[in-house]
Formats: C-alpha cells, structure tokens, sequence
C-alpha cells in the first residue's frame, strides 16, 4: 500500500488534468462575469435609445440641406 502511495504522489499525468479544470473554470467565470456586466450597459443603452426614438415627432418636416 505504502508503495502504490509513493507512486500516485509521484505522477504528473492527473495534475495537469487538474491545471487544465481549474483554468477552464477560472475562464468560464470571468466570461459569465463580463457577459454580465455587458449585458446590464446593453439593456441601459437600448432603453436610452428607445426613449430618444419615442420622444420623435414623425409629423415634424425635415428641413432642407443648402448646397452652398
């Protein structure tokens, strides 16, 4: 038993495993973390323009551009 101990502390190969989960999560969470804070500005910015489009009165004229 001390011999098959001696031998799983010595190996490597699951440890990378272990390297490769703990990055992948660290990634996933720093995208969940960003995907939601661009989300929270999206919707601000949306309502934003939303009001700006309301606050339009379709039946005013354009004025002309001058040529000169």
């Amino acid at each position: 038993m001390k011999t098959f101990l001696m031998r799983f502390i010595d190996r490597e190969s699951g440890a990378v495993t272990v390297d490769w989960v703990v990055l992948s999560a660290g990634t996933i969470t720093l995208v969940l973390a960003v995907m939601g804070s661009v989300q929270t500005e999206t919707a601000e910015l949306t309502s934003d323009a939303a009001t700006v489009i309301q606050q339009q009165d379709p039946a005013r004229e354009i004025p002309e551009a001058n040529g000169s």
